[in-house]
């Protein structure tokens, strides 16, 4: 995505939203539990609009006072309610909504967006560029931050493994505590209490307190996505929708292309690349209780 599709997609955005009605959820397919609801945090572009948006190089995330955020190509940040955007001065790999701020990493460093500069620096359509500003070098290659609920994560490579690793140090110099080793590269991180969940390729990983790794689900394809906004059970996404799962249970929660997910308030939030909405499951515990089992996928293993 080039500068002016990034550009146009935030401007599709803003300018969709204040006409949105609250239609049906199209092109999903939700199966909730008695107790469970599910509802538009954002509402979606027409079809028209979305079809002239290129959401491949958006990531997704959601902070502590449960905003979404997108990183348009990794160089435009935008909140969606407020329709608040912002480009940084260098193309970040990744960002996390850590608290009610968002981290970035850029190449070996991970930072903040700084303050504007005097006299602020703009873009031809008017968004303010920030300055890239780097609190940590980072000590893996492709580097990929997650944000846990006190705790930063961060997963790459180092001598030919995919490792997670946790960051520390909020009043002094960044400390690095390895956490899981992987042959896969490591796609998404999920705190439950005390207890870390990873996903790399297929599988999901339990890393308990002390260390103790377990595999606790072959998902049968890629796993793109994890979330635990509740005491019990995960979420997880795969290219063809979201999944839960717990020690009884695997059931699907919702189908659509390419989701991303993220727990915040207790609720579970879903954005949509297709329509660039963002769906939210209010009460998703209520999926440790159902007794239904997921169907074979006719998309699975493809």
């Amino acid at each position: 995505m080039n500068t002016a599709k990034t550009l146009l997609m935030a401007c599709l955005l803003c300018a969709a939203r204040a006409q949105a009605q609250e239609p049906a959820l199209p092109g999903v397919a939700a199966f909730l539990p008695q107790g469970a609801k599910i509802a538009w945090a954002v509402q979606p572009l027409s079809a028209e609009n979305a079809g002239k948006a290129d959401a491949r190089e958006t990531l997704f995330a959601v902070d502590a006072s449960t905003r979404c955020w997108l990183l348009l190509d990794g160089r435009v940040a935008l909140e969606l309610e407020s329709q608040r955007a912002f480009a940084l001065d260098v193309k970040a790999d990744s960002f996390a909504a850590a608290g009610k701020g968002l981290l970035f990493s850029s190449g070996d460093s991970a930072g903040t967006a700084g303050e504007p500069s005097d006299p602020p620096q703009m873009l031809a359509s008017g968004l303010p560029v920030l300055p890239f500003r780097p609190f940590a070098v980072l000590p893996l290659k492709k580097s990929r931050l997650f944000a846990g609920k006190d705790t930063l994560y961060l997963s790459g490579e180092k001598d030919g493994r995919n490792e997670l690793w946790r960051i520390s140090g909020k009043n002094g110099p960044a400390a690095y505590e390895p956490v899981f080793a992987s042959d896969a590269p490591i796609a998404a991180v999920a705190e439950q209490g005390k207890t870390i969940y990873a996903a790399a390729g297929n599988l999901i990983f339990k890393i308990a307190p002390g260390g103790k790794t377990t595999p606790v689900l072959d998902a049968g394809e890629p796993v793109t996505g994890l979330a635990a906004p509740s005491g019990k059970g995960l979420f997880y996404a795969l290219r063809h929708g979201v999944m839960f799962f717990n020690d009884s249970v695997r059931a699907e929660a919702l189908l659509a292309e390419k989701p991303q997910i993220q727990a915040a308030g207790g609720s579970l939030y879903i954005f949509l690349p297709e329509n660039l909405g963002v769906a939210r499951v209010d009460n998703p515990a209520a999926f440790n209780s159902t007794g239904r089992k997921a169907p074979a996928s006719k998309e699975k293993n493809k």
